[in-house]
């Protein structure tokens, strides 16, 4: 038989995960020194990361400002600047869409490092 782990062919009682998965002795000792993971790293992967929601909040905020200041901009220099309005609204649109892309980055690592067992020290 062979162990699921090692892949080493052995002689002696294995221990057994299921009805076709078996580990050699050697490796049932060493994996039943390992805890199963507690149910705060589930409640962990639901929570999002502070940091990376203020910043998605900090972007909608440029959203929303920078479209009344185009607005404002429009109406006070007058309709012969359309051109200018649509150019403004696409500048905040982008500038706004980068802004919440690195909150969303920052909230993906955080994930990442979530569940990344810790090796350190």
């Amino acid at each position: 038989m062979k162990c699921i782990l090692c892949a080493k062919e052995f002689t002696e009682p294995p221990t057994w995960l299921n009805e076709t998965s078996a580990l050699c002795p050697k490796c049932a000792q060493i994996t039943a020194n390992y805890k199963q993971p507690d149910n705060t790293a589930v409640n962990l992967e639901n929570e999002k990361n502070q940091t990376g929601t203020t910043i998605q909040t900090v972007a909608k905020v440029i959203w929303i400002l920078g479209a009344i200041a185009a607005v404002l901009i429009f109406v006070i220099v007058g309709i012969e600047s359309f051109f200018s309005l649509i150019s403004y609204l696409f500048t905040v649109f982008i500038s706004g869409l980068m802004v919440y892309g690195l909150g969303e980055i920052i909230i993906l690592l955080g994930q990442i490092n979530d569940k990344l067992p810790n090796k350190r020290g």
